[in-house]
């Protein structure tokens, strides 16, 4: 999977990870925000499959939740 995962792409993720996910994914996984942040920068490839994980579920709810508040705005 790392072989088709490349720098912009692992970039376009970390762009879209809400203020404070850095942090979290490194809580959630029990690791350093280093190694996270090293994740992204293709520099640790022992913890990429997970910190990616984590961080497109982040994304995902992230989405979800101004989605939602969006909709119950227009709903005012």
């Amino acid at each position: 999977m790392e072989s088709q995962i490349t720098t912009k792409k692992l970039r376009k993720v970390k762009s879209n990870l809400p203020t404070g996910a850095m942090e979290l994914i490194a809580e959630q996984l029990n690791i350093s925000v280093s190694t996270v942040s090293n994740a992204f920068l293709g520099k640790n490839k022992k913890q990429l499959n997970e910190v990616l994980k984590k961080a497109l579920l982040i994304i995902e709810e992230d989405k979800k939740a101004k989605a939602d508040l969006l909709k119950k705005i227009d709903e005012l």
